[in-house]
């Protein structure tokens, strides 16, 4: 008889090694297993889905589900009028924080006996190894570019850069002594070369990530605040140090990183209306495509958020309700949605979660995921002061996620995000250091 335990966790770390390893594998490696993406991903989606029902327990986890697939249905398919392919495709976009928030809590609930964190805490070592061999081979090939996406695959390089900040600062707290700072950081110096991936793409928000880094690496009291003030020249060194080494890898100019219009440019555009118009036009066929770039036309992060209710007013669903899962599927298998064709304008490219979320299941579902988010940090149960850092530094990628990309949608990064989570809640300190294996 196949026990139940070792079962579940072995299947979870297929889909996690696979599935965050098979976009390098097929990219790069053999490319003739690249056209089976998309039916692998599908695979692993409906199997996270059965480990989910056969670990489910909790009782919020029970009505987190079901108001996910009543939300979810009704914006879809009884507003809407999608078909039921459409609405199962669609809800892939929310698999990770619907189903597999259950098979991380179960292997915590069955910690004790078979150990599966320090075992999994050994699998993100060696992924973080992975990334930084990934990352190199990329940048050597491709240069410092969307295409540096690590294990994940070009075109993750976001998701990269937030995973390796994430484990490498989880990792790092378990054995931080936040008393002896520098000796501590000293002894830890790995964990900070395995960030090495967030240097070899243009992942601008990195820099945001190591602030926070370093800043949460220290206690939160008076004393640390007095202290980092004392010291803020020179993390402002290091900071324009690091800034400037970052322009030089990706061939960037360094002053116009540093000027507020770079950033202007960036997350608000210049002339919005003008680059609305031209992205109409561009995906109306008006233009050819040797006039213009497709990522000429992509609006900036902050546009698309304002634009949210001006898209959706023609929605049944509306702001409240949304357009329905499935606007973000399409591309590969299925055909586009009939809003995702009229507004590819605005849906193509750069997202946010905030949109991501609104757009499909509206405001309401918003508040559904953020009521998630609170049940899961659980804030009230911290172990050590550790476990409060590594919460704190969990929820500035949240913050961030909402105006910067759409992480959430993705499997993989949920697992690493939510088991990490998870371990805030039996946060341990380990005073010696693992051998890096696979278990």
């Amino acid at each position: 008889m196949i026990e139940k335990g070792p079962f579940v966790y072995r299947v979870f770390l297929l889909i996690f090694w696979v599935g965050t390893c098979f976009g390098f594998v097929s990219e790069e490696l053999f490319p003739p297993l690249n056209g089976l993406k998309p039916y692998l991903f599908l695979l692993f989606d409906f199997t996270i889905v059965l480990l989910c029902f056969l670990t489910l327990r909790e009782k919020w986890q029970k009505w987190s589900i079901s108001i996910f697939v009543i939300l979810s249905y009704l914006s879809t398919v009884l507003l809407s009028k999608y078909s039921l392919i459409t609405y199962v495709n669609g809800c892939r976009d929310f698999f990770g924080i619907v189903f597999a928030i259950p098979v991380i809590t179960y292997l915590y609930r069955t910690n004790s006996y078979y150990g599966w964190v320090n075992k999994f805490d050994s699998n993100l070592r060696l992924f973080l190894i992975v990334q930084c061999f990934c990352s190199i081979w990329q940048f050597l090939k491709y240069g410092a570019c969307d295409d540096v996406g690590g294990s994940f695959g070009s075109g993750y390089s976001g998701i990269l850069s937030m995973v390796v900040y994430i484990i490498s600062f989880y990792l790092m707290m378990k054995k931080f002594d936040s008393d002896n700072f520098f000796d501590s950081l000293k002894a830890n110096w790995i964990y900070i070369i395995f960030l090495l991936p967030s240097f070899l793409n243009e992942t601008k928000a990195s820099f945001i990530y190591l602030l926070f880094y370093f800043l949460l690496l220290a206690k939160i009291n008076l004393r640390t605040v007095v202290k980092l003030l004392a010291l803020s020249p020179v993390f402002f060194g290091a900071f324009v140090g690091l800034f400037y080494m970052y322009s030089v890898i990706t061939k960037q100019n360094f002053e116009e990183l540093t000027g507020l219009d770079f950033y202007e440019e960036y997350l608000v555009g210049q002339d919005a209306d003008k680059l609305i118009e031209e992205s109409q036009m561009y995906y109306d066929g008006v233009f050819d495509n040797a006039d213009i770039n497709e990522w000429a036309t992509d609006l900036p992060r902050f546009t698309k958020i304002v634009l949210l209710s001006s898209v959706l007013k023609d929605s049944k669903g509306g702001l409240l309700f949304g357009e329905g899962v499935g606007q973000m599927k399409g591309h590969s298998v299925l055909k586009m949605t009939r809003f995702a064709s009229k507004n590819e304008w605005y849906l193509t490219g750069t997202r946010t979660w905030v949109m991501t979320c609104v757009i499909q299941i509206g405001l309401i579902g918003f508040l559904w995921f953020l009521w998630v988010l609170l049940k899961s940090f659980n804030f009230f149960n911290k172990r050590t002061s550790n476990s409060l850092n590594v919460k704190l530094y969990l929820c500035v990628f949240v913050l961030f996620m909402q105006i910067y990309n759409d992480a959430f949608s993705n499997l993989y990064f949920c697992i690493i995000y939510f088991y990490i989570v998870y371990s805030t809640l039996n946060f341990e300190k380990s005073d010696e250091i693992e051998s890096i294996t696979v278990s």
